[in-house]
This record gives structure tokens, C-alpha cells and sequence, in this order.
């Protein structure tokens, strides 16, 4: 049957009612415009970076010590967004160690379970400004059958241990991607309404593309557009009324990320 609460940092289709309310509640994220921000400026800097390199295919290879510094910065968000939805929802790796030292633990393994959650892997950017057809990007695709690391992922961990012999993998297209990657995760939380932006930073058109193409709307603080999945089941979506359950006491459910197919997603694949 349809999920009566939802569930913690985890946006998904409501049967019932299109209220967002529930994404910025403080229980659920204490100021998820924290995450916003940092988003936003993470794009400044890629934004700048295309005052110098074109954002287009053949242009795909290039890297620089600016591209690595950003590689690293984008990815360690995204790491850190991955630990923050893990933690909320009760995720402990090893019960017999210290709750900082099993975070700490945490690596590609254990965030590939968010994917059952929230369907990352379904997720699609379109990159507006790239000059080839190149300009829509699945960064979590290979999620949908294996826990292979991203290929953005593996230039990230390659860069960070040997700077000296990988530095040919901060590229544009592994940062493009990992950027996309943050977007992807930072929408899966807390979705794209008004109520997530900053009243005194409106930009829905300041880039000077609509926000809304076909399929694909205006993404979180960037000229990027993205695509939700389309592959929840009706037992997958939620199915409450906001205003009669966030009076509640416990108004949020925990995902399972311990039992597979326990409390959601009938045909998550988790790693034991």
C-alpha cells in the first residue's frame, strides 16, 4: 500500500496532494537552505570556469588545477549529502562502533542503498549551454543494476589519492558530471519548490533559460534542467495529507536500509 509519512530527506510523488510543505519542516532538515547555498556556489565556480573553457564535447578532456580543486569540492558535497540522508534515517554500517567512527566508515557501498530510496539512477540533467548533444547527463546510470562507482566518482577518489599521477581525470566532463550528480541529490531531497529558495534571491529566469522544457524543469540555483523519475510504483509514492499529519509526534518514517524491500520500494536491490 501507498506511504502514509514520508520519509526523512526523501522527495517522492503524492498520490493525495502536491504539498511540499513537509521538505522544510525542521524536522525533517534543520535549514536545508544550507544546501541550497552551497550548491549555488559550487555553480559560481563552475560558471566561471566557462569563461575560459568552452563547456562543449571537444572541450570534454581538458583539465586544470581549477578543474581538480572543483572536483574535489563537488564531490565531498556530495558525499556529505549522501552521510546526511544515510544518518537521518537511522543507517548504522557497524553497531558496535562509535556513531562518529561508523559514519566515517561510510563509502560507495553504503551510499549506493540511497539509491532504492530515491531512485537516483532515474534521474536526468539536461546541461542547456552544451554546445554538442551531449548536454543530457544520467550521472547515477550505472546504479541501476550494480554498485559500480560513477566514473566521475572514480576520477574524484583517483585525483584526492594521487594527485601527481591522475591529474589528467579532473576533466570537465568528470566535473559537468558530478555536478550533476549534486543536483541530482540535492533535488531528491528537497525537490525544486519556492519554499526551498531564498525569497531574496529569485532566479527562475535569471540565466536566460525558461524553467519550464517539456519534461524538464528548472533545477535548485542553476541554469540546469532536470528530469524526476518516472518509475515509482503507486505502492512506492506517498499518500498523506500534510496538514493532518505534521502535528504529529513522529510525523517522518525511517527508511530500512538494513532489510531490503522492508518498508519501501518493492523492487529495491540493496547490498547485504
Amino acid at each position: 500500500m501507498p506511504i502514509n509519512k514520508p520519509y526523512y530527506r526523501c522527495y517522492r510523488p503524492n498520490i493525495k496532494e502536491n504539498n511540499l510543505e513537509y521538505l522544510r519542516d525542521k524536522r525533517n532538515v534543520e535549514n536545508p537552505y544550507d544546501y541550497i547555498r552551497k550548491l549555488e556556489i559550487l555553480y559560481s565556480r563552475l560558471e566561471k570556469i566557462f569563461e575560459f573553457i568552452e563547456p562543449t564535447d571537444i572541450n570534454g578532456n581538458t583539465y586544470s588545477i581549477q578543474l581538480g580543486s572543483l572536483l574535489l569540492d563537488i564531490c565531498t558535497t556530495i558525499e556529505a549529502n549522501f552521510r546526511s540522508i544515510l544518518d537521518k534515517n537511522g543507517y548504522k554500517k557497524n553497531n558496535n562502533k562509535i556513531h562518529e567512527e561508523d559514519i566515517k566508515s561510510w563509502n560507495i557501498n553504503d551510499y549506493y542503498k540511497v539509491n532504492s530510496s530515491h531512485h537516483l539512477s532515474s534521474y536526468e540533467i539536461k546541461v542547456p549551454f552544451w554546445k554538442e548533444n551531449n548536454n543530457i547527463r544520467k550521472p547515477f546510470e550505472n546504479w541501476v543494476n550494480s554498485v559500480d562507482s560513477p566514473k566521475w566518482y572514480q576520477a574524484y577518489n583517483h585525483v584526492k589519492h594521487n594527485m601527481i599521477d591522475k591529474f589528467n581525470e579532473a576533466t570537465l566532463d568528470n566535473v559537468v558530471n558530478s555536478f550533476c550528480g549534486l543536483v541530482v541529490i540535492i533535488s531528491a531531497q528537497f525537490y525544486d519548490d519556492e519554499i526551498l529558495r531564498d525569497p531574496d534571491a529569485y532566479i527562475l529566469e535569471s540565466y536566460g533559460f525558461p524553467s519550464y522544457r517539456g519534461d524538464f524543469l528548472q533545477t535548485i540555483k542553476t541554469p540546469l534542467l532536470i528530469k524526476y523519475p518516472d518509475d515509482w510504483t503507486d505502492e512506492d509514492k506517498y499518500d498523506f495529507n500534510w496538514n493532518e499529519i505534521k502535528s504529529n509526534p513522529e510525523p517522518f518514517n525511517k527508511v530500512d536500509y538494513k532489510t531490503p524491500n522492508k518498508t519501501y520500494c518493492n523492487n529495491c536491490k540493496l547490498i547485504k
